[in-house]
């Protein structure tokens, strides 16, 4: 019998409120959905100083200001410059050999970009890419359930 704690394969149906579905595009989106809003779930269940409520005022401590310090060109260029030529590329599919060889080139708009998107708030779209595999979860009798498996990420 396989061993099915380590497959990696989509499950066949997923129980969707009350009915099964088989469509993959349908899994796969309430795979994405249940994973993605598991963070979120976890910090409204873990006390914490940012989600426990607010202390008085008489006791509440002065707020943070938060401020980042500009990347600068040349910390771009030394990690541009000490990346490993004989890894693979990720998922960008930029080599590290080209990336290494043109670094003289690319680190100021790299760099450009990264301040950019600290100054604007916002992270590129393409930046939050992620190869996703799937793997269901060891003990668990129930395929059809989302909670059946392990959703592990790999970010770009």
């Amino acid at each position: 019998m396989e061993n099915m704690s380590t497959s990696s394969e989509l499950p066949t149906g997923l129980r969707v409120e009350n009915t099964v579905t088989t469509d993959k595009s349908t899994i796969i989106e309430n795979l994405n959905k249940h994973f993605s809003t598991a963070g979120h779930a976890f910090h409204l269940a873990t006390h914490t100083p940012v989600n426990c409520p607010a202390p008085s005022t008489a006791t509440r401590p002065s707020p943070h200001h938060f401020s980042f310090t500009h990347i600068q060109i040349a910390d771009v260029l030394k990690e541009l410059e000490n990346l490993d030529p004989y890894k693979s590329a990720w998922l960008d599919n930029l080599d590290p050999l080209f990336l290494k060889l043109s670094a003289e080139i690319v680190a100021t708009p790299i760099t450009s970009l990264f301040n950019l998107s600290f100054i604007s708030s916002e992270i590129p779209k393409d930046w939050k890419a992620a190869a996703v595999i799937l793997f269901k979860r060891g003990g668990h009798s129930r395929p059809k359930l989302p909670q059946t498996y392990i959703y592990p990420t790999l970010h770009l």
